[in-house]
């Protein structure tokens, strides 16, 4: 009777450590599934910031493989871009279009935390960015 009793506890330990350890990497692996590529416009500075984080606000645009500003005419007076240095952990697919019509823009900042390293397409990404030569 002790050693079936003393089985049983041990499968249910073993059970139960298993069901810990199966539920502390499921947390873990939400933790990095959650982060994402989003843009967030400070319209009295005309700046747009890039982030890869998990603190992406309603407001704020996720980053596809479009233009990264949604409204024309904010595009066209954004002034600045800034690289947050989150976004050095990203890995777009493409930056197609991603500055399409920031005719305002003058100033990209931390553009060494962008990596294309796994970009396939870069298509138009600064098409009508009269100034796109300086930026980079």
């Amino acid at each position: 009777m002790i050693k079936k009793m003393t089985q049983y506890l041990l499968q249910r330990r073993c059970a139960l450590s298993l069901l810990l350890m199966l539920m502390l990497l499921q947390s873990a692996m939400a933790q990095t599934q959650d982060r994402r590529m989003y843009a967030r416009l400070d319209r009295e500075t005309q700046t747009l910031t890039l982030y890869y984080d998990k603190n992406e606000q309603a407001s704020d645009i996720a980053i596809y493989d479009t233009p990264l500003w949604t409204y024309y005419v904010e595009r066209k007076a954004i002034q600045t871009v800034v690289f947050d240095e989150s976004f050095k952990d990203a890995r777009p697919k493409s930056c197609n279009a991603w500055f399409f019509c920031f005719e305002g823009l003058t100033r990209i900042e931390h553009l060494d935390y962008l990596n294309t390293s796994e970009v396939d397409n870069m298509r138009l990404m600064f098409s009508k960015v009269p100034t796109w030569k300086h930026l980079i």
